[in-house]
């Protein structure tokens, strides 16, 4: 464990759109949770808790509070609950941030790290495995840190000052709807949603429905770019990537922004991931296959090929990055699909499987 505890300087707080401590506030360290790989400090302006910083060598993070203790600041006054709760490492890290957070988080046994930038609401302003930056130990996260902050002007400063302020909203999506997305700071990419598997679930369409959470099929166009204002007419017109499925967080909650909509492309159902395996329930029998709307079951169907490729496990973020899609721009599709790349290996349509795609498709009378 490292023996120094580190956070940000001041002047580099605003660079994250985060808010500097006041040099009259006083800064505490709690004692170190049973459980936790990391020390915590807190900010107090008299009883207010204003501050948090969490740091080890594993993680990071950092952001304000806005919490109340008791006079004699061995309790968290209650906002909803009935009685006061005993002040602690464990205890004050569970309470809602205020405005922008940063993270970083490296598994133990991994040489990988990752980073996100994202305020209260939930929406995130960077995260490094969408922008494909490698940020591997603490010492990396701290050198990229200064980089960003080196790099940061004054129109970054407004912009994520703005961000920062942003509040959950609840959008109304349909299928054809285009989005904008940030890649990174100052970076922009496009996408389409091509199916929404919550209506399939509200209409009783029969389907294979093996998805986590409320699940959306979306297509990531092969753009980069640093214009947040691309006619719909020009993100239409590029190719897009493989389409994923993903929990709706994102789009439903407001952090991929809708431009626009345009009608659902014909072939929509053959470019949505194709789900085929076993059905999870104990007493089925059914073999299942699932493609955009296509739907297909056999009982008593053995699955073919080398794989589980019921391709079940969706998340709240994108599963290909900047740094991918610049290569699928420069030398085409297949760097999408890296054999080294788990998810993507046990995907049907990946062209390492088109002789097994094919005896599927026919095997259930697609």
């Amino acid at each position: 464990m490292e023996d120094t505890f580190w956070e940000l300087r001041n002047d580099q707080r605003p660079c994250f759109g985060l808010l500097p401590t006041d040099d009259h506030w006083e800064r505490i360290q709690l004692p170190r949770s049973k459980y936790d790989h990391y020390d915590t400090v807190i900010y107090l302006d008299g009883d207010h808790v204003r501050y948090i910083v969490q740091h080890g060598e594993w993680e990071h993070l950092e952001h304000a509070l806005d919490e109340m203790l008791t006079p004699d600041r061995q309790f968290i006054l209650p906002k909803r609950a009935k009685k006061p709760i005993k002040l602690s490492a464990a205890t004050i890290s569970k309470r809602s941030s205020v405005g922008m957070c940063l993270s970083y988080s490296r598994p133990q046994r991994s040489g990988s790290g990752s980073v996100c930038l994202y305020n209260s609401a939930g929406m995130g302003y960077y995260r490094s495995w969408v922008a494909g930056d490698q940020i591997g130990v603490m010492e990396d996260f701290r050198r990229w840190c200064d980089w960003w902050c080196e790099h940061t002007t004054e129109a970054d400063l407004a912009d994520i000052a703005g961000f920062a302020s942003r509040k959950t909203q609840t959008v109304k999506l349909q299928e054809g709807d285009v989005f904008r997305f940030r890649w990174t700071r100052g970076v922009w990419g496009y996408g389409r949603l091509l199916l929404d598997y919550r209506l399939m679930r509200k209409q009783k369409i029969p389907f294979f429905d093996c998805l986590m959470g409320p699940p959306l099929a979306i297509e990531v166009f092969r753009i980069i770019s640093r214009d947040p204002n691309l006619p719909l007419d020009t993100v239409l017109a590029h190719n897009a990537m493989p389409a994923q499925n993903i929990m709706d967080n994102a789009l439903h909650f407001g952090e991929f922004e809708i431009i626009g909509h345009a009608p659902i492309p014909e072939d929509r159902d053959l470019r949505c991931p194709v789900m085929y395996g076993k059905s999870y329930a104990v007493r089925s029998n059914l073999l299942m296959y699932q493609q955009g709307r296509i739907y297909r079951e056999l009982p008593g169907g053995k699955p073919l090929g080398e794989y589980d490729f019921r391709n079940s496990g969706i998340g709240w973020s994108l599963d290909v990055s900047m740094t991918e899609v610049h290569a699928c721009i420069q030398q085409g599709e297949t760097v999408y699909w890296n054999p080294q790349h788990y998810s993507r290996q046990r995907d049907l349509r990946n062209p390492a499987h088109a002789q097994t795609l094919k005896a599927v498709r026919k095997q259930m009378g697609v």
